[in-house]
Parts: C-alpha cells; structure tokens; sequence
C-alpha cells in the first residue's frame, strides 16, 4: 500500500513541477485518500495534505487584500 502512495505523490509532485496543478491535485488527493488508510498519526498523511494544499493554492493565488485578511 505505501507503493501506491508513493506512486501517487511522485506523480503528484511531477504534475506540480510542470505546472498542471488540477492534475497534481487530483494526484495528492488520492495519495491522502491511501494516507487515511495508513491511521492519522502518519507523516504520510500529513505530506500528503500539505502538498495537497500546494496544489490548490496554486490553482487559486490569493489577491493581496485576502493574503493580508488572513494575518489580520
């Protein structure tokens, strides 16, 4: 099982390299679907979600009044 999660970030992560991150997100996404199944006290699911979050982030790029709300 962790081969397959493993599969899925390195293809996730080459997504997120070449720039096509609804393709990296989809490839994370499963990664963490596979992490869940690994228990939640793994550093599987929580490189998985972090590199998840990545993806989305990049997908939507936050304009400076909403990057500025969030310290606020």
């Amino acid at each position: 099982m962790f081969e397959k999660w493993q599969e899925q970030m390195d293809k996730g992560n080459q997504a997120f390299t070449m720039r096509d991150f609804a393709s990296a997100e989809q490839h994370f996404q499963a990664a963490v679907q596979v992490a869940e199944k690994f228990g939640h006290n793994n550093l599987s699911l929580a490189q998985s979600l972090e590199r998840l979050a990545d993806a989305i982030f990049a997908q939507a790029p936050l304009e400076n009044e909403q990057i500025e709300s969030c310290f606020n």
